[in-house]
């Protein structure tokens, strides 16, 4: 029940971090997941979902952790100023305050998008985990920028794009549906390639591609070549990033299936 949620600030004064408990539904666990949100307008669209998943991922018996990264969000700064690592360190400040708050020994970690990403980079800031589910993953940043700026150009026209300063001599948009895109930013995404990680941090890793293509097997086959124990499903589902958050169908076959992973702990 949402009455049961804990709502916080933890990290330095300087950068607090908003967040939210989901506590698990018996009340002790020593599992507990951090939920990484995409990034911008992806965030607005599947906040729904990461509370429905949150809700769920709690009834099965662990300890959840949503949170905001620094300048986004509740949490301190504004989104000019963030940088991928600094969201990066965000996450695994997010996995250190879940095992000393609450007493969780065991921590997965889950993404949807970008989000994903960033809970795979985090994992090996924080030195592991037990999980790691990666929804939709971002495994490229130039495909990824290549993906968003097209929408963003599907969104308006062509000469409104332009008269907003949409091009700046190839460095990408100065804005993205609505939220500022920094060179610094830019070069950030631009850089972001999964593929070059030789590991994965975690002992048991979970891919879920809800595309029409089944578009993830690449990345599929490069979690398969890891000493990572790699369980992959495709479940397609509209892209709920793109939607209208308020007319959104909760993809529930997906978030049973993420949940029913985590729980399921001897595999």
């Amino acid at each position: 029940m949402a009455a049961n949620i804990e709502a916080f600030f933890f990290g330095d004064p300087a950068t607090q971090l908003f967040a939210c408990h989901h506590p698990p539904s018996d009340g002790v666990s020593e599992y507990g997941v951090v939920l990484c949100y995409p990034m911008g307008h992806e965030y607005l669209r599947t906040h729904r979902l990461y509370r429905f998943l949150a809700r769920r991922l709690a009834a099965a018996g662990f300890h959840v952790l949503r949170f905001d990264y620094f300048g986004t969000g509740d949490s301190a700064g504004e989104f000019e100023e963030a940088r991928l690592a600094q969201w990066v360190g965000d996450a695994a400040a997010a996995m250190a305050e879940l095992r000393r708050r609450f007493l969780v020994r065991h921590v997965y970690a889950a993404g949807l998008r970008l989000g994903a990403a960033v809970a795979w980079l985090a994992g090996v800031e924080h030195s592991g985990l037990d999980g790691l589910a990666l929804w939709d993953p971002v495994s490229s940043g130039p495909e990824y920028l290549d993906d968003i700026i097209a929408h963003e150009n599907e969104r308006r026209q062509a000469s409104a794009h332009r008269e907003a300063g949409g091009d700046r001599g190839g460095r990408g948009p100065q804005e993205i549906v609505g939220y500022p895109m920094t060179d610094a930013m830019y070069g950030d995404l631009s850089a972001l390639d999964l593929f070059g990680l030789s590991r994965v941090p975690a002992s048991r890793a979970f891919l879920v591609d809800s595309s029409d293509e089944s578009i993830q097997e690449k990345l599929r086959a490069h979690l398969e070549g890891t000493t990572t124990g790699v369980r992959y499903e495709h479940i397609p589902h509209p892209k709920t990033w793109t939607q209208d958050p308020y007319k959104t169908v909760v993809p529930s076959k997906i978030i049973d299936t993420v949940a029913r992973w985590m729980s399921d702990r001897e595999r």
